[in-house]
């Protein structure tokens, strides 16, 4: 058995974006429905979000961006394209530090052409160690108002030793404790941990 998952960010922070969030969910069950379990991977799920979104251009507002996530069973592996969101963090308690997840960084959805190579990045979790996806909605928010959102990640994920909902409560609170916030861009993250 595989888990696939996408963490989706659609252009705007308004209803249209919550719509086009939607489709691309749709889009996703889509792509999974016509795969074998064999076949389930991160690049068939990309190939297939990227053609439907291709094909229906003119209901989009933007260039929608996501990160593909599939892990294997037993979770130790984890192959992920990232298509044009902000890079992935991941704490591994094996060095007790923080790594950003850059490449191989994918076109948007919707922007690939066909027979373009599709790229995956692997990376192995072991117990203890996090994942971050981050909507860069989030990222300008959290560091506009809190500081380095790696440094802060990396100290909670450590202390919490990977616990992905205490650490996403405490990253939650220090926005709240930062005071007011104007939001033009809708705030997303997803944090995985074995």
């Amino acid at each position: 058995t595989k888990l696939a998952i996408m963490h989706c960010d659609a252009p705007g922070a308004d209803d249209k974006a919550a719509t086009m969030a939607k489709y691309l969910m749709i889009a996703f069950e889509s792509a999974l429905s016509v795969l074998s379990e064999a076949a389930i991977g991160s690049e068939p799920i990309y190939s297939g979000i990227n053609q439907t979104v291709q094909k229906t251009r003119l209901y989009w507002g933007g260039r929608p961006s996501a990160n593909i996530l599939v892990a294997s069973k037993s979770f130790g592996q984890i192959s992920l394209i990232n298509a044009g969101m902000p890079s992935l963090y991941l704490y591994t308690t094996s060095s007790k530090n923080t790594i950003s997840i850059d490449n191989p960084k994918m076109a948007p959805l919707g922007n690939a052409k066909d027979g373009d190579p599709i790229y995956a990045h692997n990376v192995e979790i072991e117990t203890g160690d996090a994942l971050m996806s981050v909507s860069d909605g989030f990222v300008e928010t959290f560091e506009r108002s809190s500081g380095s959102l790696l440094k802060q990640f990396s100290a909670f994920a450590r202390a919490l030793k990977g616990d992905p909902e205490s650490i996403g409560t405490k990253l939650i609170r220090m926005l709240q404790d930062s005071g007011k916030q104007e939001f033009s861009d809708d705030l997303s993250f997803m944090i995985l941990s074995r």
